[in-house]
């Protein structure tokens, strides 16, 4: 008798505004995107949250990760949650400086292709007086550099697959990691 599979279901972070902590900061390497018609070559980032307070159906927090390009411009999208957590944004940033800080993160459901899901819409710092759980959840930084794959097998599904399609300068990636 063959063996039974049985399709994952993957539970959406609930919209709204929910306190987080960053479980992971991964280097992304140098992506592809399509914007308005044109290719560009972008340095991307993953950082991945995990919500306090919503639990999955099986008590577990809920996780929620995005990607954004390496730009510290104000209106990047890294700019607010560099802003949030380390309170100014400065040159010469070191990205898991990041890791493990507390934030609200704004989550917004979109559907597209007919299939809902689930956005970071917003990153903002705590209130005053605002405290966090400690997170049980463990810390991953990782930086193609200086690889470690025993980090990589642990990042997000998300980040695993962008880091497998990036390309190396003009060379596109063979998939083959270099760990």
């Amino acid at each position: 008798m063959g063996k039974k599979l049985f399709k994952k279901t993957f539970e959406l972070a609930p919209e709204g505004t929910h306190p987080a902590i960053i479980t992971s900061v991964a280097d992304l390497g140098i992506q592809i995107e399509n914007w308005k018609g044109q290719e560009r070559r972008k340095s991307k980032w993953g950082i991945g949250f995990e919500l306090s307070g919503p639990k999955t159906s099986d008590g577990k927090p809920f996780s929620i990760a995005t990607t954004v390009s390496d730009s510290l411009h104000p209106k990047s999208r890294l700019y607010p949650i560099i802003k949030a957590t380390l309170g100014s944004v400065d040159n010469g940033l070191d990205m898991e400086n990041i890791l493990g800080k507390s934030v609200l993160i704004t989550v917004e459901h979109t559907e597209r292709d007919d299939k809902t899901w689930a956005n970071v819409a917003n990153v903002s710092g705590l209130p005053d007086g605002m405290t966090m759980e400690a997170s049980d959840t463990p810390q991953l930084y990782f930086d193609l550099d200086e690889p470690d794959s025993a980090v990589y097998e642990k990042l997000p599904a998300l980040f695993k697959k962008r880091i497998e399609a990036r390309v190396e300068t003009e060379h596109e990636s063979t998939g083959d990691l270099p760990f």
